[in-house]
């Protein structure tokens, strides 16, 4: 069953903290075929609560739409956040119990190490919240040269 993201787009645009709803990716430039996802935002002039979030979201059976997201692995160092309270502050901002699909985000040489830190811990929390069923497929984008890439790579499977 598929979403009609249509009247899911409206509901969020007649909130009055709704500013714009901009689409982007393939389908903003005429690019997409039938699987290709919305990649939209949704710009704010204050918080959405949670309870609205869950309410547009509860009329639409969970397994009818993918959603991903990624952990800005920057906050961790700079806001001091631990791994379980970004990503459980994350599942609640979007009022699911779960993802799709996560993504390490912007992987690039300035922090690299900080996705890959034992301190940190990001990795085995996150195959963690995989094996629990809390992401479906863990992922990332990077935004580096190749050979940080590489690297990033071989240092996952340690």
């Amino acid at each position: 069953m598929a979403v009609d993201v249509s009247a899911l787009f409206a509901e969020y645009g007649m909130l009055p903290q709704v500013e714009a709803i901009a689409l982007g990716g393939s389908r903003a430039t005429g690019r997409n075929d039938a699987t290709s996802d919305y990649d939209v935002y949704v710009y704010i002039a204050e918080p959405i609560t949670e309870a609205t979030r869950r309410d547009i979201l509860s009329k639409y059976p969970r397994e009818s739409f993918c959603l991903a997201t990624k952990l800005p692995g920057w906050a961790i160092k700079e806001k001091g956040k631990h791994t379980d309270e970004l990503f459980n502050e994350q599942l609640e901002k979007c009022g699911v119990d779960y993802f799709d699909f996560y993504l390490l985000h912007t992987i690039t040489e300035d922090n690299a190490e900080n996705y890959l830190s034992k301190e940190y811990g990001l990795i085995p929390y996150l195959l963690k919240e995989k094996e629990n069923g809390r992401i479906r497929h863990l992922g990332f984008s990077v935004h580096s040269g190749f050979d940080c890439f590489e690297n990033f790579l071989k240092r996952c499977g340690e």
